[in-house]
């Protein structure tokens, strides 16, 4: 169990088990102080979550699942002929 000093509180002692520490120092009294930081936060201003990774947090971001929309019968029919009358053009575009 570790014990440190809330930044935002100083009489108010943190008690914690599996948090990261960050360590600060206090020119104002001349001690370092020990801060726990959250794993995960979250950002009402943007609605997104962030991790905790080293001493920066950040956003979990996903990449979408499909780029593109599935083609279609005339889609996939204009990919053929490109690929058989244009394959140079086709392979620009892919």
């Amino acid at each position: 169990m570790s014990i440190a000093m809330d930044h935002t509180k100083s009489s108010q002692l943190i008690y914690t088990f599996d948090k990261p520490p960050c360590v600060w120092y206090n020119q104002a009294t001349k001690y370092k102080e020990v801060i726990f930081m959250k794993k995960h936060i979250y950002n009402e201003q943007n609605d997104l979550h962030y991790t905790l990774h080293g001493d920066v947090y950040l956003p979990d971001l996903a990449a979408p699942e499909n780029k593109y929309p599935p083609l279609g019968k005339y889609g996939m029919m204009r990919r053929t002929y490109l690929k058989e009358q244009f394959p140079a053009h086709y392979n620009w575009m892919v």
